[in-house]
């Protein structure tokens, strides 16, 4: 019975990592574009792999910005502290992974606890994000008009 309990712990440990890998891939899309909906030919292409959010924030300096202060805090919020805090995670779960691979497979897994509790205060990150997102649907969708 331990074997099989050792072994569903490991493969929630595993699911987990490959979750916040996941939601870590879906942040870097808004951060960085890396599409491959444009050909390597394409001139705009070089453009597109640069940061997203950069140029958007750089525009602000222009006399043209893409997006305003305020459009830019309203669709982004805190998007920039969430994406380090992923990537902050997601570096101490694969810190994890291989230390705990280095165990002996007939051993249990270290805890994974000490490095969620290490991570779970800053989730408070959100709290600015959620509670703003009705506002930021409604100034994306008045840019999109």
């Amino acid at each position: 019975m331990d074997e099989q309990k050792e072994a569903k712990r490991r493969k929630v440990i595993t699911e987990f990592y490959e979750t916040e890998k996941s939601y870590l891939d879906g942040l870097e899309l808004i951060y960085s574009v890396r599409g491959s909906f444009l050909s390597v030919n394409h001139p705009a292409t070089h453009e597109l792999l640069q940061h997203f959010l950069t140029p958007i924030i750089k525009s602000l300096e222009t006399p043209h910005p893409l997006l305003d202060r305020a459009e830019l805090t309203s669709i982004f919020s805190n998007f920039i502290d969430i994406w380090n805090l992923h990537r902050s995670l997601y570096a101490s779960l694969t810190s994890f992974l291989n230390a705990s691979a280095s165990t002996r497979t007939n051993e249990p897994p270290p805890p994974l606890s000490p490095v969620l509790l290490a991570h779970f205060p800053y989730l408070s990150l959100y709290t600015p994000f959620v509670s703003s997102f009705s506002d930021a649907l409604a100034s994306y969708a008045s840019l999109l008009k």
